[in-house]
C-alpha cells in the first residue's frame, strides 16, 4: 500500500481561502500553491492559489478569469472537476476534487514503467479525458506528468491551470511560451496557434512516458529541450504493439498530420479487443485491468470539532450536511418529533432496534447474528425477474458483493472510515445528484437520522421544500439479513419531486441511500446486498 507524504502548511501560508480550512501542502507549481483542504461539510478538495506576482499581472487575471469560466463546464469520469473559484481575490484561486493517489511521475519514480495493460488502459482513459474537454470547447496544452493521478479506479487528469477556449485567441504575451519544457508541442515552442492537436501531440508524449518510463525528449534545460521537441523525433520501442503506431502518428510536427481524438480512442478499443474476447467501454476495461495501490492517507486535520467523525464520512464525497434548514423542512413535511406519523407512513412490521448500533467490520464470511429482532411479520424484498438476469455482480469499498442493474457503473472510494461505494445509472456523473450511495461504518441514529434525513436532495436538489416519509418498514434481503427501509417523496424549492430511498444493514454497518432511480433498481442492490 503506498504511503502519501504530505508537507505541513508553512507560517505564512493563509489557513483559510474561501470557504475551504487548509490542511497541508500538496505540491507548488509554476502558477501557485496546491493546498489540501476540506470544505464546511469537511469534503476533500485542492485547492490552488496563483503566485503573488502573477496575480498582480492584469493580463493574467483577466486569463485566469476567462479560463475558470470555461473549466466550469468541464465534466468526465477521467477529469478533476472544478468546484469553486475566486479571480477576483487578492491571489486568486481554484478548487478541485480532490483524488487519490500518485501522480505518473511519482509512480514511475517507485515502480518504474506501467504493464501492457495498464498502458492501453491509462490511454484509453487520457484520450477520454482529453476529449471531454474538447467537448466543453477547452484545449489543454499543459499534459505532463505530474497532471495525471493514477487513482485506485483509473488515471484522473488534475491542474488545468493554462488551459484556454478553443475559439478564442490566447491571452499569452507574444514570444512567452506557456508550458513545461519537454512537455510543450512544437506548435507553441514556434509560436503558432494551438488547438486541439496540441493535446493528441500531448497524449502520445504521456503514453509513450508510461510504457518506457523514460521522458520522450530526455532531461537538459529548457533551450535544449525545446531544440529536441522541434527537431527530433522520440522511438516508441516499448509501446505496446496495438498502439506504437498510433504514438508514433501523435508524435508529428505537423498538427494536421496527428490522429484526431476519435481515431485514438477507436485505437484504444482495438488495443484491448485484441487482448481480451469482450467488448466493453474504457470504465469496464479498467475495473477488470486497472491494479493500482490505495493510498495509505494520513488523517486530515482541519478542524477538530465535535463534528469530527462527519468530516470524516464527507470527505469520502458524502453529503452529510447539518440538520439546518433541510431539518426544517422534514419537520414540516412529517409534523416534527413527537408528531403522530400519517397511516401512510406507519411501519407494516415493527421490530425492536437497539439505540446503540455497532457498525460491523467485514472479515472473510459475513456475521450471522443480525443486532435488529423482527417480527414474524417483516417484509422481505426480492430482486427477481428480467433485471436481475441482466445484472452483474459488483463489490463495494468493504468487499461485500451485489447485483448491479445492467449499464450501471460502480466506483468505490478508500477512506478512514470505512469507504463509499456510488453507483449509478447510465447518463448519471454522481450519486448525489441520481444512483445509489453506499457507506460503511455509519452510526445511524447518531450521525445520521433515517426518518429526519440530512440533504436527501442532493446536488439535484440542493433546497428542499418538504421530504416526507412514504414507507418505513423493517425488511430482510434475499442473503438473510435484515434491514431498515425508509421511501421518501422530496419536494423541492421549485416544485420538482422525486423519490428516494435509504436502506440501512445494521449487521453489516452499511447505509445505502438511492436518488432519482427505480425502485426495482433499489430493491435489487439492497435485496443482494452482503454477498461474498
Amino acid at each position: 500500500m503506498a504511503k502519501e507524504t504530505t508537507t505541513p502548511l508553512l507560517d505564512d501560508d493563509p489557513r483559510v481561502i474561501g470557504p475551504y480550512r487548509l490542511v497541508h501542502r500538496l505540491g507548488v507549481g509554476g502558477m501557485g500553491t496546491v493546498f489540501a483542504a476540506v470544505d464546511e461539510r469537511g469534503r476533500r478538495v485542492a485547492v490552488k492559489q496563483i503566485h503573488r506576482e502573477l496575480a498582480r499581472d492584469r493580463e493574467f487575471r483577466e486569463r485566469f478569469r476567462r479560463e475558470i469560466a470555461l473549466l466550469g463546464r468541464v465534466r468526465g469520469e477521467f477529469v478533476a472537476r472544478m468546484l469553486d473559484a475566486d479571480a477576483e481575490a487578492a491571489q486568486p484561486w481554484m478548487a478541485t476534487e480532490y483524488v487519490p493517489g500518485p501522480t505518473l511521475a511519482q509512480r514511475i519514480a517507485e515502480h518504474g514503467p506501467l504493464g501492457e495493460q495498464e498502458v492501453i488502459g491509462f490511454a484509453a482513459a487520457l484520450a477520454e479525458a482529453v476529449q471531454s474537454l474538447h467537448d466543453a470547447g477547452v484545449v489543454h496544452r499543459d499534459l505532463k506528468p505530474s497532471n495525471l493521478i493514477l487513482s485506485p479506479t483509473g488515471p484522473r487528469l488534475i491542474d488545468m491551470g493554462i488551459a484556454r477556449a478553443l475559439d478564442e485567441t490566447s491571452l499569452t504575451r507574444t514570444g512567452m511560451v506557456v508550458g513545461s519544457p519537454g512537455w510543450i508541442s512544437p506548435e507553441e515552442y514556434r509560436g503558432d496557434e494551438v488547438g486541439p492537436a496540441a493535446d493528441v501531440y500531448g497524449w502520445a508524449l504521456l503514453v509513450l512516458y508510461a510504457a518506457t518510463g523514460r521522458p520522450p525528449f530526455g532531461t537538459g534545460r529548457p533551450e535544449v529541450l525545446a531544440a529536441r521537441v522541434l527537431n527530433e523525433v522520440p522511438e516508441v520501442t516499448g509501446v505496446p504493439a496495438p498502439l506504437d503506431e498510433l504514438v508514433r502518428r501523435a508524435l508529428a510536427k505537423e498538427p494536421d498530420r496527428r490522429p484526431g481524438l476519435a481515431d485514438i480512442q477507436e485505437g484504444c478499443r482495438r488495443a484491448w479487443r485484441e487482448s481480451e474476447e469482450e467488448a466493453e467501454d474504457v470504465t469496464r476495461f479498467l475495473e477488470r485491468t486497472w491494479v493500482m495501490p490505495v493510498t495509505d492517507e494520513p488523517q486530515w486535520h482541519a478542524a477538530e470539532s465535535g463534528r469530527g467523525r462527519r468530516l470524516v464520512l464527507a470527505a469520502l464525497g458524502v453529503v452529510l450536511l447539518g440538520a439546518g434548514a433541510l431539518g426544517g423542512a422534514v419537520l414540516a413535511g412529517t409534523g416534527g418529533p413527537g408528531a403522530a406519523a400519517p397511516e401512510s407512513a406507519k411501519p407494516q412490521a415493527r421490530a425492536t432496534v437497539p439505540p446503540s448500533p455497532t457498525p460491523v467490520t467485514p472479515a472473510s464470511s459475513p456475521a450471522t447474528t443480525a443486532d435488529v429482532t423482527p417480527s414474524a411479520d417483516r417484509t422481505t424484498s426480492s430482486p427477481e425477474g428480467e433485471t436481475t438476469k441482466a445484472a452483474k455482480v459488483a463489490y463495494s469499498a468493504q468487499g461485500w458483493g451485489y447485483l448491479l442493474p445492467a449499464g450501471w457503473k460502480a466506483t468505490n472510494t478508500e477512506g478512514a472510515s470505512g469507504g463509499a461505494t456510488c453507483a449509478r445509472p447510465p447518463g448519471s456523473s454522481d450519486c448525489d445528484s441520481r444512483g445509489v450511495l453506499m457507506i460503511y461504518g455509519v452510526d445511524v441514529g447518531r450521525e445520521y437520522d433515517l426518518d429526519y434525513p440530512d440533504n436527501l436532495g442532493g446536488t439535484y436538489c440542493p433546497e428542499t421544500r418538504g421530504v416526507g416519509v412514504a414507507e418505513r418498514e423493517l425488511r430482510e434481503n434475499d442473503l438473510g439479513y435484515v434491514y431498515e427501509h425508509r421511501k421518501y417523496t422530496v419536494v423541492c424549492s421549485d416544485d420538482r419531486e422525486f423519490t428516494a430511498y435509504t436502506a440501512y444493514v445494521r449487521e453489516l454497518g452499511s447505509l445505502m441511500i438511492g436518488r432519482r432511480i427505480a425502485e426495482a433498481d433499489m430493491n435489487l442492490i439492497v435485496g443482494s446486498f452482503g454477498m461474498e
